[in-house]
C-alpha cells in the first residue's frame, strides 16, 4: 500500500491532469474545478457544490460504489462513516469490503458482525495493529457502524505471503491459480503508471540495487493489488447483491481509486455494474486550489 503525502500528492494530481488532457484538441486548457476554502462535496458530473444528501440521490440505484480514504485523516473517516449511516437509513444492506482485511479474515469478520465478538477480540483475532500502520480507532467506528445496521464486512487484500511472490517473481512457488492471477497482471496503462511511479522514489536511495528494478517491482505489486481488490470485489458483488437494496462499498486508499485507473478500471474488466467513485481532497491552507476534472464522481473537499 503507498502512503501519499499532501504536497506530494498535488504534484502528481497535475501531472496526471496534463497526461490525460494530452490527446485534446488545446491540451493547455485542460479542465479545471476551482476550490474555494469551504468545505463540501463537490459533484463532478453537475459541477457544483452538493449536500450529502443530495449526492446519495444519486447513488440511490447505483449498486457499487468505490470509496477512497486518507489513511490517517480523521475528516476522511468521520465524512465516510456519515455516508454509511445515511445509506442505512434509507433502508441499504451495506456491504463493506474493506482494503485492511484480507477474505482469509472472512469468518472472523462475520463473527463480528454477528454479535459473536466484539471489535477489540476482532481487532485482535485479524492481527489488525500488526498489519496495519495507522491508527485502527480511525477504522473502528465504520466497523461499529455497519455491525449496527446489520450490514456486513468483508475483506479484499492480497495476504503478505502472496504479495511476496509476486514482489520478487516466484513463479516456481505460486499456485497454479497464482500463476494465472500473476501472469494476467496489466503493467501498460500509462495513465496509471504515470499517477503511481513518482511515489517509488525511494528507490533512488537503494545504492546496490537497480533503481529501475525497484520501480519495476514497486508497480507490479501495485497492479496487483489493484486487481486483487478489484476480482474480490467482482466476486463479492455477485454474492451479495440480491437486491436493489444491496449495497456494495469499495473501501481502500484514495490512490486505489481516483481517475478510476487503479481497483474501478480493473473491476470494469470484469463486470458490467454500474459504479461511482467517491473520494476526499484537502485544501493546503492559504493556497488557491483547483481540482482536475475525472478524479471522482463526488469529492469530499476539506480542510
Amino acid at each position: 500500500m503507498i502512503y501519499f503525502g499532501m504536497k506530494l500528492k498535488q504534484q502528481i494530481l497535475s501531472l496526471l491532469t496534463a497526461l490525460l488532457f494530452l490527446s485534446c484538441a488545446n491540451p493547455s486548457t485542460p479542465l479545471l474545478y476551482h476550490i474555494d476554502s469551504s468545505e463540501h462535496v463537490y459533484s463532478s458530473a453537475l459541477a457544483q457544490e452538493v449536500s450529502m444528501d443530495k449526492m446519495i440521490d444519486y447513488l440511490d440505484s447505483v449498486p457499487v460504489l468505490f470509496v477512497g480514504d486518507y489513511h490517517d485523516s480523521n475528516k476522511t473517516h468521520d465524512f465516510f462513516n456519515e455516508l454509511l449511516i445515511k445509506l442505512a437509513q434509507r433502508g441499504f444492506k451495506l456491504h463493506l469490503a474493506n482494503e485492511w482485511f484480507t477474505p482469509y479474515d472472512d469468518e472472523i469478520l462475520a463473527r463480528y458482525v454477528h454479535d459473536d465478538i466484539n471489535i477489540s477480540s476482532m481487532m485482535n483475532k485479524t492481527e489488525f495493529k500488526k498489519r496495519i500502520y495507522f491508527d485502527a480507532n480511525l477504522s473502528t467506528p465504520l466497523y461499529e457502524t455497519i455491525k449496527s445496521h446489520r450490514g456486513e464486512l468483508y475483506g479484499i487484500n492480497m495476504d503478505k505471503n502472496m504479495r511476496k511472490k509476486i514482489s520478487l517473481k516466484q513463479e516456481q512457488n505460486m499456485s497454479v491459480e497464482e500463476l494465472s492471477f500473476y501472469s494476467a497482471l496489466e503493467l501498460d496503462v500509462a495513465a496509471h503508471k504515470a499517477l503511481v511511479s513518482p511515489y517509488f522514489a525511494h528507490c533512488e536511495l537503494y545504492k546496490k540495487k537497480s533503481v529501475e528494478a525497484c520501480k519495476e517491482r514497486m508497480y507490479r505489486v501495485q497492479v496487483a493489488w489493484d486487481s486483487y481488490m478489484a476480482q474480490q470485489s467482482v466476486k463479492l458483488s455477485k454474492e451479495v447483491l440480491k437486491t436493489p437494496k444491496d449495497k456494495l462499498i469499495v473501501f481502500a486508499g484514495a490512490m486505489h481509486m481516483e481517475y478510476g485507473l487503479g481497483i474501478p478500471l480493473r473491476f470494469s474488466r470484469l463486470s458490467a455494474l454500474d459504479f461511482k467513485i467517491i473520494t476526499n481532497y484537502a485544501l493546503e491552507e492559504e493556497e488557491e486550489m483547483t481540482l482536475p476534472l475525472g478524479l471522482a464522481d463526488f469529492i469530499y473537499i476539506y480542510k
